[in-house]
């Protein structure tokens, strides 16, 4: 299918109306920005206090027996997750002992994808030109060709209808798994990972109600659509067609994991520290406390500096947004749109840097007073260095 371009001019006139209604949404990302990085200082660090919490109160034992001398408390065991249920996937003819078996459909369809360039023009008028491509993907849900651009493509996929609903995505899971002694619950069964692909014997023969046309590749089934053509039969891996599906199952099979969790009874419930906070650690292999607690650890920094900079992204485009009638003012000349836009963005880094190390200095303070106060100063020493280079700057202008 070829390429499809389109060519749209933006005057100048509607790019200053859409800048100027744009800065009400920039004043209202930059306000969303404060209380996401303040209350992502609160979750890091009442996060970290209940990992302290548990990591000096936690006892390693044998899950070999249900001692009851450890009733209510936090404890660390490793051993094999081993379950007697047999799992099955009825439309694919599957059964097998498994912690937990997944199949996962995609239909093969036709995707547009665009790509936009823009050239701003004396006068402040913008032209945008979009390419449109189109190929045979693998999707995980049927696309709808009546939405793309090209208007000879609209056809592409119109007799595919909906992925039936027994051939949807698939997740089953054991209902009894043992870990020595233990029974472990369904949320603890549902953190077990080791992920592995199934494995369809030889002589697999597939439910009829696939069509006679379904074949097993690997561990994935192909199921077709269309009739055969030229190169392969429609629904094999070598010549699939518009609207085959192609069917991925994977399994968890027993194995070594290490949990860290309270024991209650002959199972276990996640602990709750001081401050409200739970803790649940399930991972796979045989894995220390010391070494679990550590990975828990590097999880929470990942996610706060992640937040962190969540939370800086929504102050620069809010403030970006809220100059850009300027940029869009001074595209009348693009030479100096472009000035403007590299001086806007030097100021809605250094407007966001300051606020966000400000609000986190803040959040600190009302968390963990120490490093807070050190922080603040941090930030105001940027904001003095920031105000001399301005100074700076404006002297040896006038000079």
């Amino acid at each position: 299918m070829a390429n499809y371009k389109t060519t749209t001019t933006h005057s100048w006139g509607s790019r200053l109306g859409n800048a100027v209604k744009g800065i009400f949404i920039g004043i209202i990302l930059f306000v969303a920005g404060f209380p996401v990085l303040w209350m992502n200082e609160g979750r890091a660090v009442r996060q970290t206090r209940a990992l302290k919490e548990g990591e000096s109160n936690v006892v390693s034992v044998s899950a070999d027996t249900v001692e009851a001398a450890n009733e209510g408390t936090l404890i660390h065991a490793s051993a094999q997750a081993e379950t007697a249920d047999e799992l099955v996937l009825p439309v694919l003819g599957i059964r097998a002992n498994a912690i937990a078996l997944f199949a996962e459909t995609e239909i093969y369809q036709w995707v547009e994808h665009s790509s936009s360039k823009t050239k701003k023009k004396l006068g402040g008028s913008e032209e945008e030109e979009t390419t449109y491509t189109y190929e045979k993907e693998w999707v995980r849900q049927p696309v709808d060709s009546n939405s793309f651009e090209d208007p000879e493509a609209r056809t592409a996929n119109k007799n595919v209808g909906a992925i039936s609903e027994s051939l949807r995505d698939k997740a089953v899971f054991a209902d009894n798994v043992r870990f020595g002694a233990f029974r472990l619950t369904s949320d603890i069964i549902k953190r077990i990972g080791e992920q592995k692909p199934y494995a369809f014997s030889a002589d697999t023969v597939l439910p009829a109600e696939l069509g006679k046309g379904a074949t097993v590749d690997g561990s994935t089934v192909y199921i077709p659509y269309g009739a055969a053509t030229e190169g392969g039969a429609a629904g094999s891996s070598a010549a699939p067609q518009i609207g085959d599906l192609r069917v991925t199952v994977s399994m968890i099979l027993p194995h070594e994991i290490s949990l860290v969790a309270v024991q209650k009874g002959d199972s276990f419930v996640p602990y709750v520290a001081k401050n409200g906070n739970t803790l649940l650690l399930v991972q796979d292999g045989l894995r220390s406390a010391q070494e679990m607690f550590a990975s828990a650890k590097r999880a929470n920094t990942l996610i706060t500096w992640l937040l962190r900079l969540l939370g800086f992204l929504l102050m620069f485009i809010g403030v970006k947004m809220f100059f850009a009638p300027l940029v869009v003012l001074a595209d009348v000349v693009p030479f100096l749109g472009k000035i403007g836009n590299i001086g806007t963005s030097l100021v809605a880094g250094v407007v966001a840097g300051v606020c966000a190390v400000v609000t986190i200095a803040v959040a600190w303070i009302a968390y963990r007073p120490v490093l807070g106060v050190l922080l603040l100063a941090v930030a105001v020493a940027l904001i003095v260095l920031f105000m001399k280079k301005a100074a700076a700057a404006k002297a040896g202008a006038a000079a």
